[in-house]
């Protein structure tokens, strides 16, 4: 029926397209039918419910909507930490991605507290050389320079580059993106 769960996940993976081509009012509209389905045949605890929450808030961050999008990322941050305690890789994402919308937002001094959460997770559960950390640690120098604190965000960005480089060389696309920064 129109209540299964398959067809949730049907939903959610045709959202995505429809968010790839820049159709995001659509993308929307069948992300939030999905969580419906979701919420209405799984416990609102449940992390498949957190893991839609988190593709609406893309979708909502694609169209500037970022209060709508900061708090779909916080209820998936509950629920994540529920169901998984603290130190989880998806409780790790999920606060990277509340401090890039709060960033966007122009809340820096809210953004900067959840990349470092997320970074500290992300130490623990990714180890010194991982990509994901690589990226924490990105997204963490970006909002210290924003915050005009430059020495920091460069040793920042350095650790980051040299994780990078560990990981995949010094000729990876990365390593491109990573000095732009």
């Amino acid at each position: 029926g129109e209540s299964h769960l398959d067809v949730a996940d049907s939903l959610l993976a045709l959202s995505g397209l429809d968010q790839n081509r820049g159709a995001f009012a659509a993308a929307e509209a069948g992300q939030r039918k999905a969580l419906d389905i979701l919420r209405g045949q799984l416990s609102g605890e449940d992390p498949r419910v957190a893991d839609a929450l988190n593709d609406l808030s893309a979708t909502l961050i694609a169209q500037a909507k970022y209060p709508e999008a900061e708090s779909v990322l916080r209820e998936a941050l509950v629920i994540h930490r529920k169901a998984h305690g603290n130190a989880n890789e998806s409780v790790a994402g999920d606060l990277s991605n509340l401090g890039s919308v709060l960033r966007r937002a122009g809340k820096l001094h809210d953004a900067e507290a959840s990349h470092r959460e997320a970074l500290a997770i992300g130490r623990g559960v990714f180890g010194p050389v991982h990509p994901k950390l690589a990226r924490q640690i990105n997204n963490l120098a970006v909002v210290v320079n924003d915050e005009g604190r430059w020495e920091e965000a460069e040793a920042l960005a350095r650790e980051a580059l040299g994780i990078t480089r560990k990981l995949y060389g010094t000729e990876h696309p990365d390593i491109a993106l990573q000095l732009s920064n």
